[in-house]
């Protein structure tokens, strides 16, 4: 059964990659198991990812920066939609906690996704490294396969040793 399941997410994840013009979902990617990353899908592109099984969307921009009407176009969909919105400035670790606890609550798969990539790859970064323990290598290693940009990565490093200095006290 496990098998089948997995074989499942993988076809549907090839499915998703080599089926759709890649302006309808750009930049694309699975960290993880039931986990998929991606830019600002177009409006096709929400109805696609539900055609293969998404079942949750994680919008992870700032207000400013959403797409109208994203939610309505989501729940049309027949998927679930939260906002979680993540300012590449002043992180907190709460931040990277509210994030781990919702993909890990929400229904699967799941695409969290942004314009980009960047805020996306910033917020799994610090996800990465402070909820899952994973190290500094393998998390920024995933976090650039996402698109996390070179500003945002060096600013996340920083905190991200920061906090971890003040983590050991």
């Amino acid at each position: 059964m496990k098998h089948s399941i997995a074989v499942s997410i993988v076809l549907m994840f090839i499915t998703i990659v080599f089926a759709t013009p890649t302006d309808q979902i750009p930049n694309l990617q699975q960290p993880r198991f039931n986990v998929f990353t991606s830019g600002q899908p177009t409006p096709a592109g929400f109805r696609l990812i539900a055609d293969t099984g998404v079942k949750t969307v994680i919008n992870v921009l700032p207000e400013r920066e959403c797409q109208q009407n994203e939610e309505s176009m989501v729940i049309a969909s027949k998927m679930l939609y939260w906002h979680f919105p993540f300012e590449t400035t002043g992180f907190t670790r709460e931040t990277f906690e509210q994030f781990g606890w919702l993909v890990n609550s929400v229904q699967k798969p799941v695409l969290v996704h942004c314009s980009t990539g960047n805020h996306a790859g910033g917020l799994w970064f610090g996800y990465r490294v402070l909820i899952d323990k994973a190290s500094l290598p393998l998390a920024l290693k995933e976090a650039r396969m996402i698109g996390m940009k070179p500003a945002l990565e060096d600013a996340m490093i920083d905190w991200l040793v920061q906090e971890r200095l003040r983590a050991a006290k």
